[in-house]
């Protein structure tokens, strides 16, 4: 096993004991929307929405004071993950994640107030970049292009 999967059922692991914790504090069963919601204090909410297997499908860590989501995606089995970001009042904000469905990342970007504002980076299933591109403010900077035969980059600079 890899150290990656190591670390995200470690992490895994990690949120289902403080769910379990904030479970003995106050929960909310929603037996319609396949969730449960637990209140660990006045600022913070943990929703688990199970998918049809009755898996883990999406973890949403919600910060009542900042309006942060912590927000964390697992495919049908419930251990692999398939996204983690975060968003600020509904918007994507900072770095944002997804995973091939064999756990490898497949694009890396990041996000302020909904726009994409750094770099964004795709890999293809075995952990090679294969694509990047820096945004500023929602508007693609530049490219850089990854050969698929050498990966060698190839830059081209975006005009305004």
């Amino acid at each position: 096993m890899n150290i990656k999967k190591i670390v995200l059922r470690c992490v895994t692991f990690l949120w289902l004991v403080l769910f379990l914790y904030a479970c003995t504090q106050e929960k909310a069963v929603n037996e319609k929307n396949n969730q449960v919601k637990a209140t660990i204090n006045d600022s913070l909410d943990i929703v688990i929405f199970f998918n049809e297997n009755s898996n883990v499908g999406t973890i949403v860590l919600k910060n009542k004071v900042s309006g942060v989501n912590n927000i964390y995606g697992y495919n049908d089995d419930g251990i692999t993950p398939v996204l983690a970001g975060r968003e600020l009042k509904g918007q994507r904000d900072g770095l944002y994640l997804t995973f091939y469905s064999n756990g490898f990342l497949n694009t890396r970007s990041i996000y302020s107030e909904g726009e994409l504002n750094g770099y964004i980076e795709s890999f293809s299933e075995d952990g090679k970049i294969i694509y990047k591109a820096l945004y500023e403010k929602g508007i693609e900077k530049r490219i850089e292009i990854k050969d698929s035969i050498t990966f060698e980059p190839e830059i081209k600079e975006m005009k305004q």
